[in-house]
Formats: structure tokens, C-alpha cells, sequence
């Protein structure tokens, strides 16, 4: 009688033993697969943050970029030209700033951004295809405004040219690109390094 308790409470306590075992197991995995699952979605969310706050909507300036330069563009590239962009935003309106200062002007005018002749011609291609891809000029001026520096208001012309200034920035990056490298199908991080240095030697 002893033996046959002492082997029914073995068998008793193997089974809670196993038991135990699947559930830390099954708690384990479900714990594992919810953490994976939830980094997913905030990658997801992250994502899509970072292309809400695209200048350009990515489909079409991946478009774009394929339509006047010829080259691809991945949404991992689209956010460093993005930042590219910024930066020459800042840059050219930076000097448009200095240049209205000079004057004594109260008010940034067209004349004041230092726009070259290739920089304008770059500019009338981005008119063309502004129109054709129907981009929403309001929501580029809008976001454009948050990032140019400087205490001085823009003229409404400078305003209304804003989207075409920094659509023409993209393109030029786009055909700097595709001069240094002509047979690339795709642009790359390393590419845009390449035409950041360029553009800071000449926007």
C-alpha cells in the first residue's frame, strides 16, 4: 500500500512537473513571439512616421527620380536625401538671409536666394512635373516654413516658390548622382554622401 502511494504521488508530481514545464514554455514562447510582434508594429509606425514627414510623398519621388534621372530610389534613401535637402534649404536661405540683411530689407526676396542659371533650369523641369504628377504645393510650403532659420518673413513670391525650390534640390541631387555614376540603376547611401560634398562646394 506505501508503494503503490509513494508511486501514484511520483507519477502526481511528475505531472505537475511537466505541466509547470509547458506552461513556462508556452508562457516563454507567447512572450516571444508578442515582444517580436510588437517590435514589428512600432517599426511599422516608425516607418510610416518617417514618411508622413517626407517633403515629397516617396511614390512620387521615387517617381521622379526615376522619370529625370533614371535612377531608383528605396524609402531607406529617400529619408538621407530628405535630410539632404534640409540641410540645402537651410543653407541657401541661410545666405538669402545675410544677403536681405545687407540691403536693410525687412523681407527676403527672390533676389536674395542664390539661385545659379543650372540651379533655375533644374527648377523649370520640377515645374513641369509638379504639374503633371499633381503634388500638393500647400503641404511642401507648409513643412518647408517650419525648417528655414532666420527673423525675416519671405516675400509671397518666395513663398509660392518654395515647393518648386525644394523639389529642384531633390532633382539636382538625383543628377549629380547619375553624372558621377552613369550606369547605377539604383541610388545608394555612399551616392548621396557623394553628392552632399558636391552641393557644399557649390549650393
Amino acid at each position: 500500500m506505501i508503494r503503490l502511494y509513494i508511486c501514484l504521488y511520483t507519477l502526481s508530481h511528475n505531472k505537475i512537473k511537466n505541466l509547470k514545464m509547458t506552461i513556462m514554455r508556452t508562457t516563454k514562447e507567447t512572450f516571444i513571439y508578442k515582444f517580436r510582434k510588437c517590435i514589428l508594429i512600432n517599426k511599422t509606425i516608425f516607418m510610416r512616421e518617417i514618411m508622413a514627414e517626407m517633403i515629397i510623398p516617396y511614390p512620387q519621388l521615387k517617381k521622379i527620380m526615376k522619370t529625370t534621372c533614371e535612377i531608383d530610389l528605396y524609402k531607406t534613401e529617400a529619408e538621407d536625401i530628405m535630410d539632404v535637402v534640409e540641410k540645402k534649404l537651410a543653407d541657401l536661405f541661410e545666405v538669402a538671409h545675410r544677403n536681405a540683411k545687407e540691403e536693410n530689407a525687412k523681407i527676403i526676396k527672390m533676389r536674395h536666394i542664390p539661385l545659379t542659371k543650372g540651379f533655375l533650369n533644374s527648377m523649370d523641369l520640377f515645374k513641369s512635373i509638379i504639374e503633371e504628377e499633381n503634388i500638393v504645393a500647400e503641404t511642401i510650403k507648409k513643412y518647408v516654413m517650419k525648417k528655414i532659420p532666420g527673423d525675416l518673413p519671405l516675400d509671397d513670391i518666395v513663398v509660392d516658390n518654395l515647393p518648386l525650390i525644394t523639389g529642384t534640390i531633390f532633382i539636382i541631387i538625383g543628377r549629380v548622382i547619375k553624372a558621377l555614376h552613369e550606369d547605377i540603376e539604383r541610388i545608394r547611401k555612399e551616392h548621396i554622401e557623394e553628392a552632399k560634398k558636391v552641393l557644399d562646394y557649390t549650393l
